[in-house]
C-alpha cells in the first residue's frame, strides 16, 4: 500500500510561470525525502498541480512539514486563485 497526495492549484493571471517554477521545486524537495516513492508535475488548461506517492502518510506528512515546503506553499498561495489538495491510499494494480 502506498500513501498519495494531490495538489491542484488555478494561477492568477500572470502567475503560471511562477508557479510552475515553485511546483517543480517543491518535486525536487521532495524527491530527496525519506519514503518518496515518485512525482508528477500537472499541467491542464487552467490548472496545475502535483502527485507524489509516498510510502506513508508519515513520510509525506513529514516532508510537508519541512520549512522549505512550508515557506514554499506560502509563496504559492499567494500566487493562486483556487487550491485543493488530497489524499489517498492505494496499491499499485500491474498489468496482467
Amino acid at each position: 500500500m502506498s500513501y498519495f497526495r494531490l495538489s491542484l492549484t488555478t494561477p492568477r493571471e500572470g502567475a503560471l510561470a511562477e508557479v510552475e517554477r515553485i511546483e517543480r521545486e517543491l518535486l525536487a524537495f521532495f524527491r530527496t525525502r525519506p519514503g518518496f516513492q515518485r512525482g508528477f508535475r500537472l499541467t491542464a488548461e487552467d490548472r496545475v498541480g502535483r502527485a507524489t506517492v509516498w510510502n506513508s502518510e508519515a513520510d509525506a506528512d513529514h516532508a510537508a512539514n519541512q520549512q522549505h515546503t512550508l515557506s514554499l506553499r506560502s509563496r504559492l498561495m499567494q500566487l493562486v486563485e483556487e487550491d485543493m489538495e488530497l489524499a489517498f491510499e492505494g496499491e499499485e494494480i500491474l498489468p496482467v
